[in-house]
């Protein structure tokens, strides 16, 4: 069937995120998956019944979307392709996975490990997590496979930073940092950059401004929202294209207006939460006196596409990837040291950090505190 005449004409109907691909072979059932009440009608349908609508829309040829037919694709505003066309390389499916075909209306973007370690005296993360977790966490690269990065807390208190924008698998520079390098806080990023993105140093994170390093696990897309978030100053500052760069500017637009830390993070993430809704803010932000870890990412799907396009059969993904991707945990040691990690690690000694919350821990007393989300304005009002 023709799914709507703009698609037959080869033409992008005003405010049509082409999630159908544009394809006029699109089934009533993949219709009916995308309906809204909205829209233009044409033909008894509406456009946005035809062509997916969310309240935020990505800009053109950055989307990657489940699409028809069960495989992921990236969308350039294109038709999408028929499995059995000449020419196209489809990601590899094992017979005996299971890729579900549901509109992830907001997943997409950088879809990363986050790991953070504290502890009372300068010690490896090999050491606070062990060394078999250790390469667990190493291992993930091989789906995470779009560079690394990761800050710490030197001697003299500063925050340092190394990245490379290659892949952690098999990079000797990252198993010494992780089993050799000491420090009272590091934190650590594994990135699969997806959106169009380029895997370039300036795009790797954590990014370090102003005595911070801050690494995100997520997508927020498109960035004109955050725009509005950024002072001039912090602006200038940008350099590369990502989403978590802009977050991290907002944030850093708070503080230098006085904000402590917390209470900047705190506003940065109840604003962007209501901008996006169905987004991860996951992240860590590291200082010289404080690692603050976000756990904002409720009821976000799973990136069941992103995992298709990596051509990893979903029985050979890391663990907890299939139900609780965007989960973050922490575990306190005997010694007082504190660990944060997205899913993939063995959780026993695990706890689940409270949805839509922020931790924090102070370097020096290891006191951790945690606030909802809910409380921003309550301690803006307080202050």
């Amino acid at each position: 069937m023709v799914s709507c005449r703009s698609a037959r004409a080869g033409r992008r109907p005003r405010g049509c995120g082409w999630s159908c691909g544009g394809d006029p072979r699109a089934s009533p059932a993949a219709i009916r998956r995308w309906s809204r009440p909205e829209g233009p009608r044409i033909r008894g349908r509406t456009t946005d019944a035809i062509h997916e609508s969310t309240r935020i829309r990505p800009p053109r040829g950055r989307r990657i979307r489940a699409g028809l037919h069960g495989r992921s694709v990236t969308s350039r505003c294109a038709p999408v392709p028929d499995p059995g066309t000449p020419g196209v390389a489809w990601p590899a499916k094992s017979p005996a996975s299971t890729w579900p075909l549901v509109p992830v209306r907001d997943a997409g973007g950088a879809v990363c490990r986050l790991l953070g370690s504290v502890s009372p005296a300068p010690a490896t993360v090999e050491a606070v997590l062990g060394a078999g977790q250790r390469r667990v966490f190493v291992d993930m690269a091989r789906l995470h496979r779009d560079g690394w990065g990761t800050a710490w807390r030197d001697e003299a208190g500063t925050v340092r930073r190394r990245s490379r924008s290659a892949t952690a698998v098999g990079d000797p520079e990252l198993e010494d940092l992780l089993a050799g390098g000491p420090s009272t806080a590091r934190i650590v990023h594994l990135r699969l950059a997806t959106d169009g993105f380029a895997c370039v140093p300036e795009n790797t994170h954590p990014f370090l401004a102003d005595g911070m390093a801050f690494a995100h696990n997520g997508s927020l897309e498109p960035t004109g929202p955050i725009e509005r978030l950024i002072g001039a100053e912090q602006r200038a500052g940008i350099v590369g294209t990502t989403d978590t760069e802009r977050y991290f500017a907002a944030v850093r637009t708070l503080v230098a207006r006085g904000a402590e830390p917390l209470d900047a993070l705190l506003d940065t993430v109840a604003a962007l939460r209501r901008i996006y809704p169905q987004r991860s803010l996951n992240a860590l932000l590291l200082t010289s006196d404080e690692l603050l870890a976000v756990h904002a990412s409720e009821g976000v799907p799973i990136p069941w596409n992103v995992f298709a396009a990596s051509g990893i059969p979903a029985e050979r993904l890391p663990a907890h990837h299939a139900d609780a991707y965007y989960l973050m945990r922490s575990r306190r040691g005997e010694d007082g040291s504190i660990l944060f990690a997205s899913s993939g690690l063995d959780i026993a000694g695990w706890e689940p950090l409270p949805a839509e919350s922020i931790t924090r821990v102070d370097l020096r007393t290891l006191h951790a505190e945690t606030v909802p989300l809910a409380q921003a304005a309550r301690r803006r009002e307080v202050a």
